[in-house]
Parts: structure tokens; sequence; C-alpha cells
């Protein structure tokens, strides 16, 4: 994937999250599409906490946090060698990286076609899609989720410029 797909890519979730998800409300119905991608998001959040040396002490995703966005709290180091300033720079922008190689999955495991390079090959695009594919549907609910959730909030750019 290239660097200019993979920025359109973050540029358009901002989009996805903001305007598409309204359409659902800010019910359960809501947090219950975002679950599979809040879950990366705030997974891949832990896992660099984690592996930058500090304990999780608290995880949350959005349908149980009354704030509805999801959390992670790190809690004190577990390798006398962490530091915060890592920590900092890592976690903020793992859900970004690991949402981009998950939908890089999805797609392939999908049998989604490739974005058609001109106009006028949408249309063969389109009629070579096989549509009774459960995958092709399983993957697109799943591709919206992450999608939804794979721009860095803004508690996560916060925590991004201190390093």
């Amino acid at each position: 994937m290239s660097l200019v797909v993979a920025l359109a890519v973050v540029v358009a979730t901002g989009f996805v999250h903001r305007r598409l998800l309204g359409y659902f409300g800010d019910g359960v119905l809501q947090h219950l599409v975002r679950l599979p991608g809040n879950l990366l998001h705030e997974l891949s959040h832990a896992v660099a906490m984690w592996m930058t040396g500090y304990s999780v002490v608290g995880f949350r995703v959005s349908l149980f946090d009354p704030a509805g966005r999801g959390e992670v709290r790190p809690g004190p180091p577990w390798v006398a060698i962490a530091r915060p300033w890592l920590t900092n720079l890592i976690s903020p922008v793992a859900p970004t990286i690991v949402g981009l190689a998950v939908l890089f999955l999805l797609h392939r495991w999908s049998g989604a076609p490739g974005v058609p390079a001109s106009l006028a090959a949408v249309g063969p695009v389109l009629g070579a899609v096989d549509w009774t594919r459960w995958q092709l549907w399983t993957g697109l609910a799943l591709g919206y989720s992450v999608a939804a959730e794979l721009a860095p909030s803004r508690i996560d750019l916060a925590a991004w410029w201190r390093p």
C-alpha cells in the first residue's frame, strides 16, 4: 500500500467516523457498529503500552464507556527501562498502523476487488464482484467499523505531541 493511499484512508476515516456513524444515533446501535473497530483501536493502545514497558490498569470499549469513546489507562511500568516519552510516541498512533494492516488483510480475505484505476474500469470491476460471498459482506461490515476507528482521537493526538 502506498503512503498516499494510506494517508487518504486515514483522512477518509475522519469523515466515516464523524458523519456516517452519526446516522446510527448516539445509542447502543452506534456502539455495536463501532465495537469491532473500537475494540481493535483500544487493544492497539494497550499492546503498544505493554510493549513499551507499561502495565494496563483500565480498559473499556465505547459501548461500556460513559463518555462513549473507549479508553485504556496505563499503570505503573513493569520494566525498569520503560520511558513515558516512548509510550506517548508509539501508543497514540498504534491504532492507525494496526487498523491499516487489518484493512489490508480484510480486503484480501473478503475477495473484494481493488480500486479501479480509471473511470472506464468501474463497470468491469463492479461486474467482477461476487456479491453472493458472505466473506465480502462480512469484510465490508468489519472494514467499515475498523475504518471508523482508524484515525487517532483528539486525546491520542494530544498525547502524541508531548514527546
